[in-house]
C-alpha cells in the first residue's frame, strides 16, 4: 500500500515475496538505510517514488514481468551504482533516477520505445549505455549532464530526439545515428 514503510530509517533489507504484483506510492521512500532489495518475478508495477531517497541502496534489479515504473521511482538514491532494468516496460518515465549521480552501470530492456524527459539527467558517472532497437523517442534532457558518457549509438528506429537530450555530455566523443 502507499507509504507502507515510508521513512523506516532502521530498515536495511527487504525481500518481497512471490505473488506480489504491485508496490505502492512511496512504499519505501526515505528508508535511508535500506541497502538490499529483492523483488519477486511476479511484480508488475513499481509506483511513484516507491524507492525514492533510499540512500544506502547501491544496486537494483527490476524483474522481467514489470511493465510500469512510476515517476521518480528511484529518485534520491544517491549511492545507487548499478541498475538492471530486466523488465518489460515500454516507457521510462520522467526522472526515474533524479539525483542518482553515482550510477555507473545501467541496462535497458529490449521492449523500451520511449525515454521520457530527464530520465538519466545528472548521471555523471555513466560511461556507456546501449539503446535498444525499437526505441522511438528520446525526451528532453534525457541524458543531460551525463558528463562521463563517451559514446552513444542511436538506433534507426528513433524518430524523435528532444531538446537538449545530450546537453552537457562533455566526454561524448562518438555519436552514431542509425546505420
Amino acid at each position: 500500500s502507499d507509504q507502507a514503510f515510508m521513512n523506516c530509517a532502521s530498515l536495511t533489507a527487504v525481500h518481497i515475496p512471490e505473488g506480489v504484483t504491485s508496490i505502492g506510492t512511496s512504499a519505501f521512500n526515505g528508508c535511508k538505510n535500506l541497502a538490499q532489495v529483492e523483488l519477486p518475478e511476479s511484480l508488475q508495477k513499481l509506483s511513484y517514488l516507491t524507492f525514492a531517497n533510499c540512500e544506502s541502496l547501491t544496486e537494483i534489479t527490476v524483474p522481467e514481468q514489470v511493465t510500469e515504473l512510476g515517476i521518480m521511482v528511484f529518485s534520491g538514491c544517491t549511492n545507487l551504482t548499478e541498475v538492471y532494468l530486466n523488465c518489460a516496460i515500454t516507457e521510462l518515465p520522467i526522472q526515474p533516477f533524479n539525483g542518482c549521480t553515482n550510477v555507473e552501470i545501467l541496462t535497458l530492456p529490449d521492449t523500451l520505445t520511449t525515454i521520457c524527459d530527464n530520465a538519466f539527467r545528472g548521471m555523471g558517472k555513466l560511461r556507456q549505455i546501449t539503446l535498444p532497437e525499437g526505441l522511438v523517442s528520446i525526451g528532453k534532457s534525457a541524458f543531460g549532464g551525463c558528463s562521463s558518457l563517451t559514446a552513444v549509438a542511436i538506433p534507426d528506429s528513433v524518430t524523435t530526439v528532444g531538446d537538449s537530450a545530450f546537453l552537457e555530455c562533455t566526454a561524448l566523443e562518438t555519436l552514431t545515428l542509425g546505420s
